[in-house]
C-alpha cells in the first residue's frame, strides 16, 4: 500500500521542483527572447523606412551620403546603447556600420530598404542580450533555491512523515498481534469452555475447549454466529439436555425451548420449560 503512495509523492514533489526550478526560468527566457526579436525587427523596419525616404530624395547616390546615413541611424542608436546598426547593399557589401562594441550574446535582425518595389539594400540590427542573460541567471538562481525548497516541502518531508506514520502504525499492529497471541494462548489453554456474546446475542469469541465440549464445526464458532444457531445445533446433536422444540430468546438474553425437557447435570433432575416465553 505504501509503494503507490510513495510513488505519487515522489512524482508530485519532483514535478513541482522541476517546474519551479527549471520551467519558470525557461519560460521567462523564451518569452523575453521573443519580445527582444520583435523589438529588434521593429527597430530595423523603422530605420529602413527612414533610409528609404532619404534614398528616394537623393536618388542612386544615396549610398555615398555616409554622414546623412550616420545621422539617421544615430537617432535610434542613441536611444539604446546595447545595439548596433549596419547598412548593406543587395550584394551584402557594407555601406555603413556603426562602430560600437557589444557584449555577447548578440541577437541579429534585418529589414529590407525598399524604394517602390525595388530593394536597394538591407538594414541589419545587432543587439546585445547580456542584460537579459543576467536577468535570466538571477531568476534561475532564485528559482533554483525555490525548487530545492519545493523538493523538500513536497517530496522529502512528506515521505519522512509517511514513513513515521507507517512505522507507528506497524508498531501498533505488532503490539495488537502480540496481545492477540497472548489472549488466544490464554483462551485456548483454559480447562473450561468460554464464549462471549454481544448485546444482539451474536458470538464474539469462544475458545477451543468450548467448541470441543459440544463438538461444534468451524462455521458455528465463527464470530457473529447468532446464539439461536448455536443452541439449535446443540439441540440437533443432542447436547442440550435432550428433547426437541423451538428455541426462543427473551429480552434479558436468556433462552428456553418451548415444550422441551432439559437435564440439570448438577442435580441429575429433569425440568420442563413452560410454553410461554
Amino acid at each position: 500500500m505504501t509503494t503507490p503512495i510513495r510513488s505519487v509523492i515522489k512524482i508530485a514533489g519532483a514535478s513541482i521542483a522541476l517546474v519551479v526550478g527549471i520551467g519558470i526560468p525557461l519560460g521567462y527566457s523564451v518569452q523575453e527572447l521573443h519580445h527582444a526579436r520583435q523589438h529588434m525587427f521593429w527597430k530595423a523596419e523603422r530605420s529602413a523606412e527612414q533610409i528609404a525616404e532619404h534614398a528616394y530624395k537623393i536618388g542612386p547616390l544615396w549610398s555615398y551620403t555616409v554622414h546623412r546615413l550616420e545621422e539617421i541611424l544615430a537617432r535610434r542608436s542613441n536611444e539604446d546603447k546595447s545595439s548596433r546598426q549596419r547598412i548593406v547593399s543587395p550584394n551584402r557589401k557594407v555601406i555603413f556600420e556603426e562602430e560600437r562594441a557589444l557584449d555577447w550574446p548578440i541577437l541579429v535582425g534585418q529589414a529590407p530598404i525598399r524604394v517602390g518595389e525595388k530593394t536597394i539594400g538591407w538594414i541589419e540590427v545587432e543587439e546585445s542580450q547580456a542584460p537579459l542573460l543576467k536577468e535570466i541567471g538571477l531568476l534561475a538562481a532564485i528559482c533554483g533555491m525555490l525548487g530545492i525548497a519545493a523538493f523538500f516541502s513536497f517530496r522529502v518531508l512528506p515521505l519522512r512523515a509517511l514513513d513515521r506514520a507507517f512505522a507507528s502504525l506497524e508498531t501498533r499492529n505488532t503490539q495488537l498481534r502480540n496481545q492477540y497471541a497472548i489472549s488466544d494462548a490464554a483462551l485456548n489453554n483454559m480447562t473450561q469452555g468460554l464464549c462471549m456474546f454481544d448485546a444482539k446475542q451474536r458470538l464474539i469469541i469462544c475458545n477451543k475447549r468450548y467448541a470441543d465440549l459440544y463438538s461444534f464445526p468451524g462455521d458455528i464458532t465463527k464470530p457473529g454466529t447468532p446464539l439461536t444457531d448455536i443452541i439449535a445445533h446443540r439441540i440437533a446433536t443432542d447436547n442440550y439436555g435432550g428433547g426437541t422444540g423451538a428455541v426462543q430468546t427473551g429480552p434479558s438474553g436468556g433462552n428456553c425451548r418451548q415444550g422441551a425437557e432439559h437435564r440439570n447435570h448438577r442435580t441429575e433432575r429433569w425440568t420442563r420449560h413452560a410454553d410461554s416465553a
